[in-house]
């Protein structure tokens, strides 16, 4: 019996190792870029959880600063979400843009020999 590592191993082509083998120098923008993804997933979840909220405290306790937190918190959390969201893609585009610069240039340098 194999280990799963070595089952992933075997069935991941060798074209995918060496594109994969281009991604280390860009790691911690790639780690930055998955932070930004949870914090927009986080964001969409508290965009519910804070409708949810205050409709409950505007219906039932008939708060009156619920007219003013309600739309605050909104554009609060939706310009978190926005923001995260493209900084993610932002971040990934770059590193894809960077390993496809390298690649391209790779393949010149090898065509000019």
């Amino acid at each position: 019996m194999t280990s799963p590592i070595a089952f992933l191993k075997s069935r991941i082509s060798p074209s995918m190792r060496r594109l994969v083998g281009y991604l280390p120098p860009y790691r911690w923008k790639i780690a930055l870029a998955i932070f930004f993804m949870v914090a927009a997933g986080s964001a969409s979840g508290l965009i519910a959880t804070l409708l949810g909220k205050l409709t409950d405290l505007g219906f039932y306790e008939q708060d009156p600063w619920i007219i003013f937190a309600a739309p605050i918190g909104l554009i609060f959390i939706s310009i978190l979400h926005g923001g995260s969201m493209f900084m993610s893609n932002f971040l990934l585009g770059n590193v894809s843009q960077s390993v496809m610069a390298t690649l391209r240039s790779q393949i010149y340098h090898k065509l000019i020999r």
